[in-house]
Order: C-alpha cells, then structure tokens, then sequence
C-alpha cells in the first residue's frame, strides 16, 4: 500500500514508545506511563512475538498515527493457535483523513502473517467500525453484551478514578478488603473449560494479565474470581460450569462490591457464553462492543471464540 505524501512509518519498538504514548495522550486524553506500555507489549512470554504493530509519522518524525495487534493464543476446536487481537487503533486529529489508519492496519497484517499469527479479533468503538468494516473488510455477526448490577453503595470507587491520589488510596481499600478474602490463583476460565472455543489461557497468561495493580482475584464462596477495580467492579471472569448456579456467587459479588465502594457490578460476556446464559436469567442485557474479526487463511476461523472480560486488551 502507497505511504501518502510526507509521511513514514516505522515498527513498534521499545524504542520508540514515548512517540506510542504521544498519540495515545492527543487521541484519548490519557495519562499511560512508558512502564503500562512496556507491559502490554510484553507478549512474548505468552505468545513467542512481540511489539506487532506500526506508527505513521508526518514530516520530521512527528508521531501521527498507530495501528497495532497483541498475539495470543486461540483454543479452536481444542487445537492452540497463534492469533491476535487489534488494540488502540488511533490517529492524532490533525493527522485524519490521511488513510493511515488502513496503511498501518494492513502493513500490521502483514507482519502478523510473517510471524505465522493466524488472524485478528476485536471489538471496534462506534467511530472506527466503518473503517473496519468498509476498509479492512472484517466481518461482524453480533455485538458484546453487558450485565450491570446496581449495588447501593458511596460510590468512592467512581469519584477515585477523577484524581490519581484517591485511586491510590482506594486502591488500598480494595487490598484491605481482600486481606478478608482467599487468595485465587489460576483457572482456565468460563469459556474453554466448558468446551467453547475461547483465548487460551495458561499461567503465563493469567500472570501477563495480572500484571497491573488494579485487576485482582479471589475467592467468593469457593468458587474462583478475576475482577478489575475501575471506578465499577468489572467481572474479568467466573470460574463456573454449566451445572453451577451464579445467584449465590452475584450476590457475594454484590457484597464485595459494597465494601470496596463500587456502585456496580459489571459484566461483558459474548452471546451464547457459559456466563450469558447463566445471566440472562437474572436479568436483562444491553448492547456492547461489536465483535469482528479477520481470518488471515483459509485453515483458521475465528468466527466461534467466545470471550469474558478477562481476554479484552483494556483488563
């Protein structure tokens, strides 16, 4: 694909994330420290690859755009495959309209079939899913959905997340209240180990994801837990079969959530999950994300997956 006029490109590196970290702060206003970054770039340890992706420059290396990937692995009709999920696609605002966002994409895809990744999944924001669809050609067949569960609490957890030094100090209150509970350590998760096809899970991806000071995981009861402590308690994923019933584990759930002042519990499941159907008797849903994807061959389909909040790039 022709680079348009006064620009270039170069590959993700260690490098150069400061130039990641400026798009990222134009595009989305964000606060992410070279140290955040290095750790999400850091696939190596659960998929062989690392820093998959491209930044677009304008002129005299002005960062103006990024498009990225973050190998995983599949579990697809029990067999693991190397695939990928798109992540932090984004374009400062002056540098739009330039077609950066389907020349870095492309040159991304190219790279992922250089280092023998199978395909890519995401869940694109409203802005961006024309260009998915129209300029990457993606396929979409049904959208995320989202459980809120209203806990009346002093909503602490949602005001913390306004000024860094009361997230730290709510951040404490949540290890305080944990002290409480029992330790949970690995478990495969919802999805696959109830025979869907799903991310593969090991312990080098459970310590990948772990790696950020504001996911945690305990027990509820007996039964195993992953959450993020994000302003609401965001369930990462539920250690339950198909056999197990949730309304003892919500409400549990809900508790843990009053302590640590979360005014919700949350969860993003995909359709026809182990943990969609367990919820949609409690309650009704509403829309998420969409779910899209993009087969780099013939011999992989990721049309199947299935996915907890616990696999999204933003646990």
């Amino acid at each position: 694909m022709e680079i348009p006029k006064d620009y270039n490109v170069k590959r993700i590196s260690e490098d150069n994330l400061d130039d990641f970290i400026n798009i990222h702060r134009d595009a989305f206003k964000s606060k992410i420290t070279v140290n955040f970054i290095k750790k999400k770039f850091n696939t190596a340890p659960i998929a062989g690859v690392e820093y998959i992706g491209y930044i677009a420059y304008h002129l005299n290396d002005a960062p103006a755009a990024f498009y990225g990937v973050f190998p995983l692995y599949g579990l697809i009709d029990n067999k693991k495959v190397l695939i990928s999920q798109s992540g932090d696609t984004m374009t400062k605002s002056k540098h739009t309209r330039r077609g950066l966002f389907p020349l870095t994409a492309k040159l991304t895809y190219d790279l992922c079939r250089e280092n023998n990744i199978k395909g890519v999944f995401g869940f694109p924001s409203p802005p961006s899913l024309p260009s998915f669809k129209k300029k990457l050609e993606w396929t979409f067949k049904d959208n995320l959905k989202k459980y809120n569960f209203f806990v009346p609490t002093i909503p602490l957890a949602y005001f913390a997340q306004k000024l860094k030094v009361l997230q730290n100090i709510h951040l404490w209150w949540v290890k305080l209240i944990l002290f409480f509970y029992k330790k949970a350590n690995f478990f495969e998760g919802s999805v696959t180990a109830n025979g869907q096809n799903g991310v593969y899970r090991d312990e080098a991806f459970w310590n990948y994801k772990m790696n950020c000071e504001n996911n945690f995981a305990c027990k509820i009861g007996e039964t195993s837990i992953v959450f993020k402590a994000n302003g609401i308690l965001i369930v990462g994923d539920v250690n339950i079969n198909k056999k197990s019933d949730i309304k003892p584990i919500l409400r549990k759930l809900k508790w843990l959530s009053f302590l640590t002042f979360h005014p919700f519990v949350m969860f993003c499941v995909s359709p026809g999950s182990v943990l969609d159907i367990k919820l949609i008797e409690l309650k009704k849903s509403s829309e998420g994300l969409p779910i899209g994807y993009l087969n780099f061959d013939n011999e992989t389909d990721l049309s199947s997956l299935k996915f907890t909040y616990f696999d999204f790039d933003t646990f």
